[in-house]
């Protein structure tokens, strides 16, 4: 993760939108498997 960092210090906004929205889906998967849906 760091090293991800130290590579994107320019990164646009819309990238980090779209890596939020990746995040906060890959949470609500991770929540949905754990309840067995």
């Amino acid at each position: 993760m760091h090293g991800f960092i130290k590579k994107t210090q320019k990164t646009p906004v819309q990238e980090i939108d779209v890596a939020v929205k990746r995040m906060k889906g890959l949470e609500i998967w991770r929540k949905e498997q754990k309840m067995g849906v």
